[in-house]
């Protein structure tokens, strides 16, 4: 009889711990969901002024945040590698980039740099994949970038007005009205155009009227005119014509959600007219900054691909490379044609040209194979990918993360409705060896962001400040070069730093360990001006030459390159500077030269 009870009591025992197993699982997984929407809301605002970019500190809450969704995956168990098989063609895409940058790349820091990024974004899709089956959990991660862009929204909106000039202040020379936390008005355009078609497919599949989903509505549509970027019209513009489903029981509500819209976006127009009309018609006119220099850019993209279809140039490496090939552009057939100005452009504001210059045509095919197959798919999210393809076709879209981020979990929900139907593995907490490698690689991951770029970009940004503040910054920028991973363009402020005080002999040093890694007009410039304070002649004649084939209107160049040209040999270098609208050089004491 005490045999019978005890038996009965251990199996009593045993349901209740089977009953506890679901219920764990499901916390755990509410935690994991919780930890992936607070990383899309977090990385779309965070920003920081203490670094050289605001997208860093965007990659920051990445990495940090992907340590605890694999941890909490890992405790989980329950995974299914299928799940995340859709993300094969960027796998593989990666790994092509990698093997074939690490080979062929000038500046192989660059490719780890990149690898790592790329990996993180990956990883962290991997290890959230099977929510993406759950048909609520899909709605929330939605419904998490519609919020984040919305409070992106509402910041520039702050900016804008005025409101907290402390959060956004004014610098001089940036004519940018509403960069808010993305620090570009084009990024921040273009995140608002990835959620506006979200969230006007979902008010217009709703029978109900909710005053918050047109309030917000509102916000990203006005805070859209505002942005100015044109790209970005055009990009919310096509992804709201792909999603809104113009026929069937919902009519009504989705033209009302059109009709809200256009009433905001008139409201915005007429608010700041003349600006949204003057940003319209100089599209390609003489006046056109923006639509022209990306001519540019593109021709020295295509000349980049031209020389290296295969293999690329190696990831990350379109930014060492551009100089050159801009410079080439601005001396071919159609070269007085391009607008050009003297800045560095480091990407090609166009992702698929960029893309196949880096990674060469096997790049390419594995994105192109990854669009086919996300073209075969149905879905309101679809609009919000069209959107972010539209908008990083004129832009460095994928180059930041809350917009990469987004484009992949948005291409999650969709290959996760298509897997919905199959069966799913049981609830219970479980073994999932593979996991655990994934919370050892998102610490690696982790510790790599923060050594190759995290570190030296805050070191940089100090070192940068008191450079402009005026006060002698030579001791952090030597803190900042000390940093073991390699730093090219700490060198080169380094160098300019040293110039100024007077140290050409240390900064030319500097500069030459500087072309390491760039090889800019800006470069060559100061290692010329090096050369002749260290009376160095010959050498500063081919640095300054140098610098005019990627800056063939650089006034100091030729005004230093005139000064060391003989009289007698004056005439052909004032016919070439002719061509670039110099007509006249000085010398070093500041006369007129005849």
């Amino acid at each position: 009889m005490a045999t019978h009870k005890a038996c009965c009591a251990a199996y009593a025992d045993g349901l209740e711990s089977k009953s506890e197993q679901p219920r764990r699982a499901v916390t755990l997984d509410s935690w994991r969901e919780a930890a992936l929407c607070a990383i899309i809301v977090l990385g779309a605002i965070a920003c920081s002024f203490r670094l050289t970019s605001f997208l860093h500190a965007k990659e920051a809450v990445l990495h940090i945040g992907l340590v605890p969704c694999a941890v909490l995956a890992a405790i989980r168990g329950r995974a299914d590698a299928r799940r995340a098989s859709w993300l094969l063609p960027l796998l593989l895409g990666l790994a092509w980039a990698g093997m074939s940058g690490i080979v062929v790349a000038h500046v192989k820091a660059r490719v780890i740099e990149e690898i790592i990024r790329y990996a993180a974004l990956l990883a962290l899709v991997a290890v959230n994949a099977d929510m993406f089956t759950d048909p609520v959990r899909r709605a929330r991660i939605a419904a998490s970038v519609v919020v984040s862009s919305a409070i992106v929204a509402l910041l520039g909106l702050i900016q804008y007005f005025g409101l907290i000039p402390s959060l956004f202040p004014v610098f001089p020379g940036y004519d940018q009205r509403v960069y808010s936390v993305f620090g570009n008005q084009n990024l921040f355009g273009g995140y608002l155009a990835i959620a506006i078609p979200l969230l006007a497919a979902h008010i217009g599949a709703d029978s109900r009227l909710r005053p918050i989903h047109y309030a917000a509505l509102a916000i990203l549509s006005v805070a859209l005119v505002l942005s100015e970027s044109r790209t970005a019209w055009l990009a919310a513009a096509v992804g709201v014509l792909v999603c809104i489903p113009w026929r069937g029981p919902r009519r009504k509500t989705t033209f009302c959600a059109i009709g809200f819209m256009a009433l905001s976006i008139f409201c915005a127009a007429v608010a700041t007219w003349p600006r949204p009309a003057e940003r319209m018609f100089q599209t390609l006119r003489e006046g056109d900054v923006g639509g022209r220099a990306r001519l540019w850019f593109w021709e020295g993209a295509a000349r980049m691909i031209r020389d290296h279809p295969i293999a690329g140039v190696g990831l990350g490496n379109y930014a060492y490379y551009s100089p050159w090939y801009q410079g080439e552009a601005l001396r071919g057939p159609r070269g007085p044609r391009h607008y050009h100005n003297e800045l560095h452009t480091i990407h090609a504001h166009s992702e698929p040209l960029e893309f196949l210059a880096e990674t060469g045509l096997p790049g390419l095919l594995c994105g192109m194979w990854f669009l086919a197959r996300l073209s075969r798919l149905r879905g309101r999210a679809k609009g919000g990918l069209a959107a972010l393809l539209v908008f990083s076709c004129f832009n460095a879209a994928l180059h930041s993360a809350p917009h990469a981020l987004a484009g992949l979990l948005l291409a999650g929900t969709l290959f996760g409705k298509r897997a919905e139907a199959s069966p799913a593995p049981d609830l219970a907490p479980s073994r999932a060896p593979w996991l655990w490698g994934c919370v050892m690689l998102a610490a690696a991951l982790a510790a790599g962001f923060w050594w190759t770029v995290y570190e030296p970009s805050r070191l940089l940004r100090a070192a940068e400040d008191l450079h402009v503040a005026g006060a002698d910054p030579t001791a952090l920028y030597a803190r900042a070069i000390a940093h073991p991973w390699p730093n090219a363009q700490a060198r080169e402020e380094y160098g300019m730093a040293l110039l100024d005080i007077g140290r050409a002999n240390d900064a030319y040093a500097q500069l030459l360990k500087a072309r390491e890694g760039l090889d800019t007009g800006r470069l060559y410039l100061l290692l010329g001006a090096a050369a002749l304070g260290l009376g160095d002649n010959e050498a500063a004649r081919l640095w300054l030459a140098a610098c005019l084939d990627r800056w063939p209107a650089n006034a100091d160049a030729w005004r230093m390159l005139w000064s060391l040209t003989p009289v007698e040999d004056r005439g052909p270098l004032a016919e070439h500077a002719a061509q670039w609208g110099i007509q006249e050089s000085t010398d070093v004491t500041g006369e007129r030269a005849e």
